[in-house]
């Protein structure tokens, strides 16, 4: 106030300029009060230079902050050394804004700083034609435009805290100065500790230290998960000394602590507010918006990214809640788009659009035909509607939006390419007021604390009291070294800022300060205190030098370690759950494997499928009993829970049905032609024969429905390796040739169990087999079952000293038992074959076929029949029967216990938990 007293009173105006809104608010109504207000006219800086500029100025306006920045990045944009990232922008953005009429090249820069000035020099040509301008012009030119000089008095401020141009225009302006004198009366009803404590602050004095009269208090978290309940437990403590008293928390991040803490209070019933500031993009509007703007970016004829990335994107549009999409509708959605590799993106923004509510008809069409402000404007009126949700919520989405709104104009006024909105809208934060209802907590940053009003709180927190969040550390950027070749820098002295913010922050409270520090960082490594926290701490000391009288845990005198409350991190799930104290403990018996209750029994009952309740009976395929073998547990989550992902993978089943339906179409197509099998003779006819199928096969996959397994080509792997399996598949045609001497490919992809019933180990059995192959003379069999994977474990394993004719794959077998029940066919031989590989496991009756016929390919040993004692087919395949049934009999019984039996059954099986897991897979 004795700048304002130096200023004659006759003069008809007068200007009192102060930093922050806060302090003109203050002002005012101090100036009110009085008699002193009468001609007095407060305002922040920004705004004085508005409104003088708008009084006295050539008639150009100031460019905003969202024109300063797509003008700024559709400069760069078009520089061909320089890219429109958010860093280069930021930079351009911060010279531009400060310095613009002093920037000028100089032989010091190097050619990317000398590439930075010359798109400052092309933005100020461009703001120039649009009848716009910088406050560091206006700040040049102010001084010689004024014609009539009034009083200013300017207060609160440190020159070297001022910005460059506002200094120059000080200098150019008759102004009186007034260094930090914004302080008002001090309240009457302060504590006499925290006024000694601010006297002493910066300049102890070690022969008359400070006694804790206990209106200063620590308390430390042992870890970040015991923090926030260590500061709640604190708040709680602290309004019930203070009931009617106002608290104010300073963090370093506001928004996160915030965040962590106002949940717990409200269980409390206390009710806490903050200014949140985030990123646009971590709402759900911006999140949205940049989703958009990248799905749109696809060029639709690209089926690799349309199928990959947007898929992933177009999903969380349509959980996103801010579009009102159904969750249940959500689902489906999800499904059907990783399902289909070929989802195009115009297909996709049809279903979002399809799936919107009304009012937001019209919203992707918008932003298809780049109308972005149209869109946005959309989205504003909706959740302007939306009465309904919380208002919390709301605030935050039209704080967001608005952002958006002013965004997408400046991008439609300066013609910006609109591929560079959605790295603007990633960088860009938003502010915006949070409160969860008439609060006595408030959570600011040490800058806003310091601009309240004294005695404007009861009580004062400082939290985060670490060097890790207030380094003394002056910033070094490209901004900063640039400015310094330009001569345009100045000294940073960081210790002199905290002094000045924590001075003030600590004139707010009247009653209790309470400093916080966490004594571990996430990586469980130790913190060290702020330099706040130790010149709080110094006024305390009766010695700064003698370390004796120092707690060293806590870095506190021994006066003040009576006054710190801790709070470790052996209670982490209560830390984290917002639990002070355990006062329920509920115990839980956890089911035990394949166990189910009564109620769920009939869950796992079979049959299901096409044919069930027809005929009666226990139905079930050879694939269910040979998962089943394997293990039950398995095969219930596998099989009955379901828990494989609708993805559409490349290759996996869809290469294997495309090789079984290549070589059914080919052995078809053959025997139509005449040709009984693949010899010698008439190989090259069958190979060519081979490659119009695969090739017409190749052609018609794109045609077919996800669902029918179809194998897609859509990378230049999948296509390499497309044209590898042709040849090995055409090699397999010649090796068809050599195999299976008297043979001919009789049955293909035959169906049984569903006319005629076929009945095995007591149940109804109903698949396909791929193929048949009869001798005509002695009317065997031969039954083959394509494999495009390893073989491995799939021999009969006819060992000496095996216990049990069951082999570990069973699926051939079992097609075995009706080949010959149905057919009445005898067996020759069971096999699995690799047509890719060129390989061959399974079983053979060396009285029926000879091993020359196999090509060599089986092992005699593990092979081969008669062998044990089992003279023949027949006489197997009832040995094997009767191994199934108690397993059968088990899986009626709903019997899934796990029951591994054979090792790497749980090299791959999903329940990672389990007591009867074997073997080193990769879960292990």
């Amino acid at each position: 106030m004795l700048g304002i007293s130096a200023v004659p009173a006759e003069d008809p105006t007068r200007f009192l300029i102060l930093p922050h809104y806060e302090d003109t608010v203050a002002f005012k109504r101090f100036l009110a009060r009085g008699s002193g207000a009468l001609g007095v006219e407060v305002a922040t800086l920004s705004r004085w230079i508005r409104d003088q500029w708008g009084l006295w100025g050539d008639g150009r306006r100031l460019v905003t902050t969202q024109l300063r920045r797509a003008l700024i990045a559709s400069i760069l944009s078009e520089h061909p050394g320089l890219s429109a990232t958010p860093g280069v922008v930021a930079l351009v953005e911060e010279l531009v804004r400060g310095y613009l009429p002093y920037l000028q090249d100089t032989p010091l820069l190097n050619p990317a700083e000398q590439a930075v000035i010359y798109c400052t020099q092309v933005y100020r040509e461009q703001i120039e034609k649009m009848g716009l301008c910088e406050e560091s012009q206006v700040a040049k030119l102010l001084p010689h435009a004024i014609e009539t000089k009034a009083p200013i008095v300017v207060a609160g401020f440190y020159l070297d805290e001022l910005s460059y141009h506002h200094r120059l225009l000080f200098e150019e302006l008759d102004v009186t100065l007034v260094e930090n004198a914004l302080t008002l009366p001090t309240p009457q009803q302060r504590e006499k500790e925290l006024t000694e404590l601010q006297s002493r602050l910066f300049s102890p004095d070690p022969l008359d230290p400070l006694q804790p009269q206990g209106t200063l208090s620590f308390c430390f978290a042992a870890g970040p998960s015991a923090q926030a309940q260590l500061i709640t437990n604190k708040l709680v403590e602290a309004l019930a000394q203070y009931p009617k008293g106002i608290i104010s928390v300073v963090s370093r991040d506001p928004s996160s602590m915030f965040n962590r803490v106002a949940y717990r209070l409200k269980k409390q019933g206390i009710d806490s507010s903050c200014r949140i500031t985030k990123h646009l993009v971590d709402t759900d509007a911006g999140r949205a918006t940049v989703q958009l703007l990248e799905l749109l970016s696809f060029d639709t004829e690209d089926t690799l990214h349309t199928s990959t990335a947007n898929t992933f994107l177009a999903t969380d549009l349509a959980f996103n809640p801010l579009l009102g999409i159904k969750r249940s509708q959500a689902f489906l959605r999800d499904a059907q788009w990783r399902s289909n590799r070929l989802a195009t993106t115009s297909g996709i923004i049809a279903d979002l659009s399809h799936d919107l509510p009304k009012a937001l008809q019209g919203f992707l069409e918008s932003l298809v035909d780049k109308r972005v402000t149209e869109a946005v404007g959309l989205l504003t009126n909706w959740v302007s509607s939306r009465q309904d949700w919380e208002e919390c919520y709301r605030i935050e989405q039209l704080s967001a939006l608005n952002e958006l709104c002013l965004l997408a104009e400046a991008f439609e006024t300066t013609s910006c390419p609109i591929s560079l909105l959605a790295p603007m809208i990633e960088q860009v934060t938003i502010s915006f007021p949070l409160s969860t209802g008439s609060a006595q907590v408030e959570f600011c940053t040490l800058e806003e604390g310091s601009q309240k009003e004294p005695g404007s709180c009861s009580v004062l927190f400082l939290c985060d009291a670490t060097t890790e969040a207030y380094p003394l550390k002056a910033r070094t950027d490209a901004l900063s070294e640039l400015l310094e070749k330009l001569g345009l820098g100045s000294e940073q002295d960081v210790t002199r800022e905290i002094q000045r913010k924590l001075y003030r922050v600590l004139e707010t409270p009247c009653n209790l300060v309470c400093i916080e520090r966490t004594l571990s960082n996430t990586e469980a490594e130790p913190t060290y205190p702020s330099y706040a926290y130790e010149e709080i701490v110094d006024c305390y000391r009766g010695s700064l030098t003698d370390a004796d009288n120092l707690d060293k845990v806590f870095a506190l005198p021994k006066s003040l370690c009576p006054v710190k409350p801790s709070l470790g991190e052996e209670e982490t799930i209560l830390n984290l759950a917002g639990v002070s104290e355990q006062t329920i403990v509920e115990t839980y018996q956890s089911p035990e494997l394949g166990i189910l209750s009564d109620q769920n029994t009939r869950q796992v009952l079979l049959p299901r499928g096409r044919s069930a309740g027809q005929q009666g009976g226990f139905r079930v395929s050879p694939s269910t009993i040979e998962a089943y073998l394997s293990c039950p547990y398995r095969w219930f989550i596998e099989r009955r829970i379901g828990r494989e992902a609708p993805d559409e993978v490349p290759g996996g089943m869809g290469r294997g049905s495309f090789v079984h339906e290549a070589l059914r179409v080919f052995y078809e197509s053959l025997i139509q032609a005449g040709h009984r099998r693949v010899t010698q003779e008439n190989l090259d006819v069958a190979q060519e024969g081979f490659a119009r199928v695969f090739d017409a096969l190749t052609s018609a996959q794109d045609q077919l429905s996800p669902c029918e397994g179809r194998y897609l080509l859509l990378t230049a792997s999948e296509r390499k390796e497309h044209a590898l399996l042709r040849t090995q598949l055409l090699e397999q045609i010649e090796r068809e040739s050599r195999l299976f001497y008297g043979f001919e490919p009789r049955y293909l992809e035959w169906q049984y169990g569903y006319e005629k019933p076929f009945s095995f180990a007591d149940c109804l059995i109903e698949g396909k087999i791929d193929r048949i192959d009869i001798n005509p003379e002695d009317n065997t069999a031969i039954i083959i079952d394509y494999k495009t994977g390893s073989l491995d474990g799939y021999e009969m394993e006819m060992v000496k000293d095996a216990e049990s004719f069951l082999p570990r794959m069973v699926q051939a077998y079992i097609y075995a038992g009706a080949v010959q029940d149905l057919l009445g066919l005898t067996i020759a031989a069971v096999l699995y074959l690799n047509p890719i590989k060129g390989k061959i496991s399974g079983a053979y009756d060396s009285s029926r076929i000879g091993l020359e016929s196999l090509s060599g390919l089986l092992k005699p040993t593990k092979s081969v029949l008669p062998s044990r004692g089992v003279r023949d087919f027949p006489d197997l395949l009832g040995q094997i029967e009767r191994e199934i049934k108690p397993y059968l009999d088990g899986l009626k019984s709903c019997i899934i216990a796990p029951e591994p039996r054979y090792r790497e059954v749980c090299d791959y099986c999903p329940v990672q938990h389990c007591e009867k897991r074997q073997g080193t897979g990769r879960w292990n």
